[in-house]
């Protein structure tokens, strides 16, 4: 069994790769016009997030940390489209991938400091399991697509 998810995942029996960076962002409901440099107001609002153990919940704990801000409320939710739709609603904030949210009107995408805007999408797999030939093409392809956009940005950068 192979998954594709957000990482990395540091663990003796379990193989790795990363395979290409998503841009996150903070959301709000479209009532929070700018945060500011601080995210002030940022403190009170509750968290809305998946359980414990997922990467994009610790990514937006560890922002919160670096802001020192400790939330009033953590509400778990099983779904994306609970997630947004609540934080839509005003019920609190997230992070979420840009990809996932770049078309959603109901929420407000604000950037966040630089060592938080990207996260590593890792495939992963058991070191004691055999990927399928279809696995292969599919890390293969990733890999290379993740160097040419690599390769790219350089370019754009000089």
């Amino acid at each position: 069994m192979v998954r594709v998810v957000a990482g990395p995942i540091e663990h003796k029996n379990i193989i790795s790769t990363p395979i290409f960076k998503e841009k996150m962002v903070l959301i709000t409901s479209n009532k929070i016009d700018n945060l500011g440099k601080k995210y002030e107001g940022l403190e009170e609002k509750n968290l809305l997030v998946f359980r414990v153990g997922c990467s994009y919940r610790k990514h937006l704990e560890k922002f919160l940390d670096s802001q020192h801000f400790v939330p009033s409320k953590i509400m778990e939710f099983g779904s994306l489209d609970a997630i947004i739709g609540c934080v839509g609603a005003g019920m609190g904030v997230s992070i979420l991938p840009l990809s996932v949210v770049e078309t959603k009107k109901e929420v407000r995408k604000h950037h966040l400091p630089v060592e938080f805007q990207q996260i590593d999408t890792h495939f992963i797999y058991r070191s004691s399991s055999s990927v399928n030939p279809c696995c292969s093409l599919f890390l293969e392809t990733s890999r290379q697509e993740n160097l040419k956009l690599i390769t790219d940005l350089s370019r754009k950068s000089k």
